[in-house]
């Protein structure tokens, strides 16, 4: 037990939840304030602006597990490949914005499904 906490698991696990805080209360109030954020019609401001209330919640379970591996994992990598280390966490951390954006849910509703099924309307000649 004393071996695994060491100093930099314990950088390591607080960066995963660093991470993981940052982007739940960063897909949180992006959803909430989304109307201010794009410039849209007013039927679409009508119906957005619902979200200014709504429940929100982002997956932070799963959040938190998947930047705990990529931070154990670029734990390890970062002491032999500094630059390459660097680049891929760079990525890791793209991807779990997209992903804590993408799979909150609305009152229940997930963020992906509604965002598709606007691009699918828009891509068919819609609005």
């Amino acid at each position: 037990m004393k071996r695994f906490l060491t100093k930099e698991n314990l950088i390591a696990a607080g960066v995963a939840c660093g991470v993981t805080l940052l982007f739940c209360v960063a897909a949180i109030w992006h959803l909430r304030h989304l109307t201010g954020l794009i410039e849209m019609d007013e039927t679409f401001t009508a119906i957005f602006s619902q979200l200014e209330n709504a429940r929100v919640l982002p997956p932070w379970l799963l959040l938190l597990t998947l930047s705990a591996a990529s931070a154990f994992g670029l734990k390890s990598l970062f002491r032999r490949h500094q630059t390459a280390a660097a680049l891929l966490g760079l990525f890791v951390l793209l991807l779990l914005l997209a992903l804590a954006f993408l799979l909150s849910t609305v009152n229940g509703i997930l963020v992906a499904d509604v965002l598709f099924s606007l691009v699918n309307v828009l891509l068919k000649g819609g609005f």
